[in-house]
C-alpha cells in the first residue's frame, strides 16, 4: 500500500504481545509496573526482544542497588520499555527488535553474568558437520566443538538419545540432524537470514536444501571413502589416531571393513556413483544458471547444502574431480566453504 513502510512486529509476535498486554490487565501495582508484568508496565516488550546474536531473551528489570560489583559500582540491568528504548549496563545490547538489530554495540555472549555458547558435536570431515559449521559463521555465532571418533559414538549418545552427528547443544537444547539445526538456528537466530522472506523463495529455497541432502550427501561420501579406503594408512589416521604397531595394522583392517559394509561400497556400486554424480552436477550447475546462488541475489541455506555437500568430491579419484561439471560445482563450492575445507579433502 502506498505510504506505508514494511512491517516492523511479525503477525507472531504481534499476537503473542496482545495475549500478553491482556494478560497483564489482570495485574496493578507498582511491583507489577516494575516487574513488566502490569499493563501499563513500560515493560511490555519484556521476552519478546532477543539478542540478535545468541537469542536471549530480555526480561524487563530494575537497577538492583542492594548489589554491587566487586569494584563497588552498582549492578545495572537491563530495562525494556515498549518504546523501544532500553538501557544496559555490562551486558549484550545487540537487540533483535522484532527483527531489528540495534547496531550501536557489539554482543559478547554475556548476561547477566552469564555465558551462553553454543557447542557442535561433530566429526571434523562430516559434510554434514561442515554444513552446520558453515552455517554458524555465516550467522556470525560463536560456539565450539566437539569432535568425537567416528568409531565410539558414546559422547553423542549421552548427549542426543542417538548417534549421528552433527548435534547442536544450545543450553539444555540439543537437536540432531544437520537440516533441522539449520531450521533450528534460523528461527532462534535469524540475523542474519539464510532463508528468503517470500513464501515462494523459502519453499523453493527448501526443497533445493533436501534435495541436496538426498542426493549429494550419500553420494559424495561414498566416492570419498572408496578412493580413501585404496590410500595406504588413510582409514587408520582417520580412525585410529593413536594406535600403532599391530593394533593399527588390525584396527584398519576392521575399519576398511566396516566402511565398506557401512555404506555398501563395491567396485560396481562405485561406478554407479561416478555416473551419478557427473548427472547430479550438470543438474546443479543448470540450476545455477551461471549466477552465484540457487535462489534470488543473496546466499541461502540451499547454497550452504549444496557447497558443503559436494566438498567430500575433492577426495574422491582424480578422474571423477576431472569431470567438467564436476570441476565447475567445485569450483563454486570453494567460495562458499572455504580454502581450510579444500584443503581438509585435498590432504
Amino acid at each position: 500500500m502506498s505510504g506505508t513502510h514494511e512491517s516492523l512486529v511479525p503477525p507472531t509476535t504481534f499476537d503473542r504481545a496482545q495475549e500478553l498486554q491482556k494478560a497483564r490487565g489482570r495485574n496493578s501495582g507498582e511491583r507489577s509496573f516494575r516487574a513488566g508484568s502490569g499493563v501499563r508496565s513500560p515493560f511490555l516488550l519484556s521476552g519478546l526482544i532477543r539478542c540478535a546474536r545468541c537469542g536471549h531473551a530480555y526480561q524487563g528489570r530494575t537497577i538492583n542497588s542492594t548489589k554491587h560489583r566487586k569494584d563497588g559500582t552498582k549492578i545495572q540491568v537491563l530495562f525494556l520499555r515498549r518504546d523501544g528504548q532500553y538501557f544496559v549496563d555490562g551486558i549484550c545490547s545487540d537487540l533483535s527488535f522484532f527483527g531489528q538489530r540495534s547496531r550501536d554495540r557489539g554482543c559478547d555472549g554475556v548476561h547477566a553474568g552469564r555465558v551462553r555458547t553454543l557447542k557442535l558435536i561433530q566429526i571434523p570431515f562430516s559434510h554434514s558437520c561442515i554444513k552446520v559449521r558453515r552455517a554458524l559463521e555465516l550467522k556470525g555465532l560463536a560456539y565450539e566443538t566437539q569432535d568425537i571418533n567416528p568409531v565410539d559414538r558414546k559422547a553423542v549418545i549421552a548427549t542426543s538419545g542417538q548417534g549421528l552427528v552433527p548435534v547442536l547443544v544450545d543450553g539444555g537444547r540439543a537437536i540432531a540432524d544437520s537440516t533441522a539445526i539449520l531450521l533450528y538456528l534460523e528461527e532462534t537466530y535469524p540475523r542474519p537470514p539464510l532463508l528468503p522472506a517470500d513464501p515462494a523463495l523459502r519453499a523453493e529455497c527448501l526443497l533445493l536444501e533436501d534435495w541436496s541432502d538426498a542426493v549429494l550427501l550419500p553420494l559424495t561420501r561414498r566416492l570419498a571413502y572408496w578412493h580413501t579406503l585404496s590410500v595406504p594408512g588413510t582409514i587408520e589416521r582417520l580412525f585410529f589416531p593413536g594406535s600403532r604397531g599391530l593394533r593399527r595394522w588390525i584396527e584398519g583392517r576392521l575399519g576398511r571393513r566396516a566402511v565398506r559394509r557401512r555404506f555398501g561400497l563395491s567396485a560396481d556400486r562405485n561406478r554407479r556413483d561416478e555416473a551419478e554424480v557427473r548427472r547430479a552436477a550438470q543438474l546443479a550447475l543448470d540450476r545455477l544458471g551461471g549466477r552465484s546462488y540457487l535462489v534470488g541475489d543473496t546466499l541461502t541455506l540451499a547454497d550452504v547444502a549444496l557447497a558443503a555437500l559436494s566438498a567430500p568430491l575433492w577426495a574422491a579419484a582424480s578422474h571423477v574431480r576431472d569431470d567438467q561439471s564436476v570441476l565447475a560445482l567445485l569450483d563454486w563450492s570453494r567460495a562458499i566453504v572455504g580454502e581450510e575445507i579444500v584443503s581438509l579433502y585435498r590432504n
